[in-house]
């Protein structure tokens, strides 16, 4: 008998070609059923030198279809929402991100440190945050997610003149579970909108952050010595808005009948940029700076100071 070495992609080949024809294991000797078992037993043998092995193929129609199998069903379990006594201790601060002359853009954080970060944050009517501002003055809109737990708000007020504040009032209204059912609770805040000392419209997150009255207005000085209980419209407002260097820019507001101001400082240098506008620079070794602005109406006389004490 001659044996011949195949290589293997030939001895698969040739495989393939005999399972395909009838009979493929069936000898014709003199006992056929013998051979039929000896050809059986071949394909279970293993590759020894020039004897290779034929695994069985199992027919295709045995192999699935993976277009016909259903993928598993899976579910997704939402992250819970808070307690609702987890938000009892939720705050809002606020602070200006943009500043120009006709709007201001404003940022808002949720600090919930009872609150877990895999606890789901939502609300049942979106958007879940409100900026209102007190008497509907200017408009407030783009309120959209800007970070975890921050969101930013644009505020558009081209009119707005310089001293003018606006307050906000913020409703960050969020979905909670209590044990037996689940509710909405809403986390309040404040931010405030202003001009800075370049006209531009700022959003801040304290009063104290705008140029603001420092002293409560006066009633005027009559000229006859008279006084009177009764607000008087001449009366002067006086705002401070601090500038690099340590200096101070004063503005004061008065009546439409103001004649003229006159400005006096002490403990500092001042330095007139209109009538009604002064830049003042306290002296680094005084202990007590003022300015005083007299207001001269038709009424009579209206005083507003600015004091600052060092110490």
């Amino acid at each position: 008998m001659i044996y011949f070495r195949l290589n293997r992609p030939v001895q698969v080949a040739l495989i393939g070609a005999a399972l395909a024809a009838p009979g493929c294991y069936l000898s014709h000797g003199e006992d056929d059923q013998s051979d039929v078992r000896d050809g059986r037993d071949g394909r279970d043998a293993r590759d020894d030198g020039d004897v290779f092995v034929v695994d069985d193929v199992p027919d295709s129609a045995e192999i699935p279809d993976a277009r016909d199998t259903e993928p598993d069903d899976f579910v997704v379990d939402m992250a819970p929402p808070p307690n609702c006594d987890d938000t009892e201790t939720a705050t809002l601060t606020a602070r200006g991100v943009e500043a120009a002359t006709n709007y201001g853009v404003g940022e808002v954080v949720l600090n919930a440190p009872a609150i877990g970060p895999d606890e789901l944050l939502s609300c049942w009517t979106y958007p879940c945050v409100e900026v209102v501002p007190d008497g509907g003055v200017g408009t407030v809109s783009d309120i959209t997610p800007y970070a975890d737990r921050t969101v930013r708000f644009r505020y558009s007020y081209p009119t707005m003149s310089y001293g003018e504040v606006v307050h906000f009032e913020i409703r960050w209204r969020i979905e909670c579970r209590d044990p037996d059912a689940f509710r909405e609770t809403t986390v309040v805040g404040s931010a405030w909108a202003c001009r800075d000392d370049a006209f531009r419209i700022q959003i801040t997150g304290s009063f104290g952050e705008c140029p603001s009255v420092i002293d409560v207005a006066p009633m005027p000085m009559a000229r006859n010595g008279s006084t009177s209980n009764t607000p008087s419209p001449d009366s002067l407002a006086l705002r401070a808005v601090p500038v690099p260097g340590g200096a101070f820019r004063l503005r004061a507001f008065g009546p439409e009948s103001t004649r003229s101001f006159r400005w006096v400082a002490s403990g500092g240098k001042l330095r007139m940029v209109s009538d009604a506008e002064a830049i003042f620079q306290p002296d680094d070794d005084a202990g007590l700076c003022m300015v005083q602005v007299a207001a001269f109406t038709r009424t009579g006389v209206s005083i507003q100071v600015f004091r600052r004490r060092r110490g």
